[in-house]
C-alpha cells in the first residue's frame, strides 16, 4: 500500500527524494498538497503522514484534523500520522517544554510584552524554519529596538516570538547541533551539523574531523538520547518528524521540531570517509522506520467516507 505525506503547497521537495529508494523496496510514495487532499472524494487505503502543521492557518488545521478523523474510523485501512488538532505550535511547544522541565529556556510572544526572564534572547517567527529574525539581543533595550524594526518592516508581530538563548559551544569557536527522526513509536539519531556560529542551521564543511565524526557514530549506535526523544514526541503528540536539539550542561535543549524536514538519500559525496558511513547508516535507519510504517491492507477498495470537511465550504 502507499504511504501519502501530505504537505503544505510547495514544499513537496522534502519527500521528493525518497520515491525511488521507496520504489526498490516496492513502496510507492506520493506526496500530496493539502490543496489537493481537501478536494478528495475518495481517499486510498495506505499510511497518511500530515506534516507542515505551522504553515496552517486555523481554518486548515481544523480540516485536516477533520480528514484524520475520517480515516482514523477505519484502521484497517488506513495509518495515520500527525494529527494537527493535537500538535502544538512552536510557541505552544516550547512553553510546554519548559513548563515540563525539559527546556531551561523559556519563549514568549511579542504581542504579551513580557520582559524576558534572562538574556541575551532572539527573534523568529512561529510558521518558519528559516533562521532567527534577529542576532542575539543583550538587554531589554536591544530587543525593543529589534521589535521596532521588525515592525516598521511590516512583519506581523503576532507570529515573532522571543526565545531565551540556550547554547554552549561544542569545542572552541564551533557550535553543534543534534537531530533525531520521529517515525511513529521509532526514533533514530539524524547526525549532527556544525557551524561557528550559536545559530547552527545548515553546517559548513571541513570544520571537524575523524574525532567528531566517531563520535557521531557512536550516537548512531547508542541511538543518543532517545528515550528522552521519545517521551518529548508522546508529550507534544508528533508521531513524524525530526527534533532539533543540543545538550547543554549535560541537559537537553529542544529548539524546535519541524515535521517536515527535508530527507536527503545517501550519497557518499562528503570528504570524511567516516561521515559517509555514518550519512548511510542514518538515511537506511531512516528508511526501515519508514518501510515499518507502510499500511499492509488486504482490502483492494478504499471504504467510501462521506466527506464531512463543511469547514471547507466557507462563506
Amino acid at each position: 500500500m502507499p504511504i501519502n505525506i501530505i504537505t503544505y503547497k510547495n514544499t513537496e521537495y522534502t519527500h521528493s527524494r525518497l520515491i525511488s529508494p521507496l520504489e526498490r523496496r516496492g513502496i510507492k510514495l506520493r506526496i500530496i498538497n493539502y490543496d489537493k487532499l481537501f478536494k478528495y472524494k475518495r481517499f486510498p487505503v495506505g499510511t497518511y503522514i500530515f506534516t507542515d502543521r505551522e504553515r496552517l492557518d486555523v481554518w486548515q488545521q481544523q480540516a485536516v484534523a477533520e480528514v484524520h478523523m475520517a480515516l482514523s474510523e477505519y484502521p484497517d485501512c488506513y495509518k495515520t500520522f500527525n494529527n494537527p488538532a493535537k500538535i502544538l505550535g512552536k510557541l505552544g511547544a516550547l512553553r510546554l517544554l519548559y513548563k515540563e522541565k525539559i527546556n531551561a529556556f523559556n519563549s514568549y510572544a511579542v504581542i504579551e510584552r513580557n520582559t524576558p526572564s534572562r538574556f541575551p534572547v532572539f527573534l523568529k517567527t512561529e510558521y518558519e524554519h528559516k533562521k532567527p529574525l534577529s542576532e542575539l539581543l543583550w538587554n531589554q533595550q536591544e530587543l525593543d529596538a529589534e521589535i521596532k524594526k521588525i515592525q516598521d518592516a511590516q512583519v506581523p508581530l503576532d507570529g515573532v516570538i522571543i526565545t531565551e538563548y540556550c547554547s554552549e559551544p561544542y569545542r572552541g569557536d564551533i557550535f553543534r547541533r543534534l537531530s533525531s527522526y520521529i517515525i511513529g513509536d521509532n526514533i533514530s539519531f539524524a547526525g549532527s551539523v556544525h557551524e561557528k556560529s550559536w545559530c547552527v542551521k545548515y553546517g559548513a564543511p571541513s570544520l571537524v574531523g575523524d574525532e567528531e565524526y566517531r563520535e557521531e557514530q557512536s550516537m548512531i549506535k547508542q541511538n543518543y538520547r532517545c528515550q528522552e526523544i521519545q517521551h518529548i514526541a508522546r508529550l507534544l503528540n508528533i508521531s513524524y518528524g525530526r527534533v532539533d536539539y543540543n545538550v547543554v550542561d549535560g541537559h537537553i535543549a529542544v529548539y524546535e521540531i519541524n515535521t517536515n524536514p527535508s530527507i536527503v538519500p545517501f550519497d557518499a559525496s562528503h570528504a570524511n570517509p567516516i561521515r559517509n558511513k555514518n550519512n548511510q547508516v542514518i538515511f537506511e535507519n531512516y528508511l526501515n522506520n519508514l518501510v515499518s510504517i507502510n499500511h499492509d491492507c488486504k482490502r483492494l477498495f478504499a471504504p467510501k467516507i462521506k466527506n464531512k470537511l463543511k469547514i471547507l465550504r466557507r462563506s
